[in-house]
């Protein structure tokens, strides 16, 4: 179904619709690998995001930020975790990338007002506090 697909980032709902099953976020990111993506995640707001590959699942809850509008965080997510992907070629700093930007997004009215540029990212991830857990598949 999604063979040449490399990564694809979805919300819980929009998982368990294109699953057409009723999973928890972290079986919904492990079945979408089926459909043929190397690295699935799926988000969940405040309960976090869920990244497999075929080796492993990583957990992570986002820092809690107080949230003025939710428009485009997802987008913001996405998009930075993206960008630290072509950029490093690493999950963990990806997902650090994406969610400081999500944050900064959540932080705002409006779904561009505070996208952060990439060096003003990089300091906001030196003070990120994440809980990653990891489970090997």
């Amino acid at each position: 179904m999604l063979f040449l697909t490399d990564v694809l980032i979805l919300n819980k709902e929009e998982a368990l619709a294109l699953l057409k099953k009723d999973y928890a976020p972290a079986r919904a990111s492990q079945a979408l690998l089926h459909t043929g993506p190397k690295l699935c995640i799926v988000t969940d707001g405040k309960h976090g995001i869920w990244v497999s590959s075929a080796a492993k699942t990583i957990h992570v809850l986002p820092e809690k930020v107080t949230v003025c509008e939710t428009t485009g965080a997802g987008d913001a997510f996405a998009a930075s975790f993206l960008s630290g992907i072509i950029r490093k070629n690493d999950i963990e700093f990806a997902i650090r990338l994406g969610l400081v930007n999500s944050a900064s997004v959540l932080s705002e009215h409006g779904a561009k007002n505070i996208l952060l540029p990439y060096p003003k990212a990089l300091k906001r991830m030196k003070n990120l506090k994440l809980s990653i857990a990891k489970k090997a598949l």
